[in-house]
């Protein structure tokens, strides 16, 4: 049914006080300079439009509308990508990465969502398998322990029950760990704790340790808990 041409002049007026509004907030925000330059496309077509039926043409049989959104995507993948290069985050870095590589092949709507969910997806899990590293560190009070245990000078009846505290702590802690390994290589097969992976940025600033302490500590783990050979 066609709109009364009042209804459609109301109507039309709406939408231009929509996209105007809209081009000024991306205006504003400099992190979203691709998308500024779309939405006062945007706008400006909304003002050119003479009708309804113009103004669809316009913005989605035009393309617009997929440029806005493309363009929205840009940004904020550029906008993460800074950040995550900031602070040494290499495989958060993985999605925007993603985005900004498969952005000039999206030729619809519904590749542009695919392109964002499927790289958030498959960054979730990278994220969920490299965080797996970080459970090392849940060993250092029993690694300080075993130290304290190991190396106190007391009275030689009391050497047999520090040794046993020793020893229990050692297997609990192999014990923790295998099941660590167990989950982990459910979530990605063939995994394995990587040293030089632990000392990445990422996973090394969430250890406030000096590096000497830190290099002691992750051959104790090696040793003590994944039983590994040096």
């Amino acid at each position: 049914m066609e709109l009364g041409e009042d209804t459609q002049s109301t109507r039309l007026e709406a939408y231009r006080g929509y996209y105007r509004a809209r081009a000024a907030r991306f205006a504003a925000q400099p992190d979203y300079p691709a998308t500024a330059v779309a939405e006062a496309r945007l706008a400006e077509a909304v003002e050119q439009a003479t009708s309804m039926a113009d103004l669809h043409q316009r913005i989605l049989d035009g393309g617009l509308a997929l440029e806005a959104g493309k363009a929205m995507a840009e940004d904020q993948a550029r906008a993460q990508a800074g950040l995550y290069e900031r602070t040494n985050e290499e495989v958060r870095a993985l999605a925007p990465a993603e985005v900004l590589a498969g952005l000039d092949a999206v030729s619809d709507a519904a590749a542009l969502a695919t392109l964002g969910s499927g790289a958030a997806q498959r960054s979730a899990h990278a994220v969920t398998v490299d965080e797996i590293t970080r459970l090392w560190a849940t060993s250092l009070v029993a690694l300080e322990n075993i130290e304290a245990w190991g190396t106190a000078r007391v009275p030689a009846r009391w050497r047999s029950r520090l040794d046993g505290y020793v020893a229990e702590a050692s297997t609990g802690e192999h014990g923790v760990w295998q099941e660590v390994v167990a989950s982990a290589q459910q979530q990605e097969p063939g995994w394995r704790f990587d040293e030089a992976t632990a000392h990445a940025a990422r996973h090394r600033r969430l250890v406030p340790v000096t590096d000497e302490v830190f290099a002691q500590r992750l051959g104790e783990h090696r040793q003590i808990v994944r039983q590994e050979a040096d």
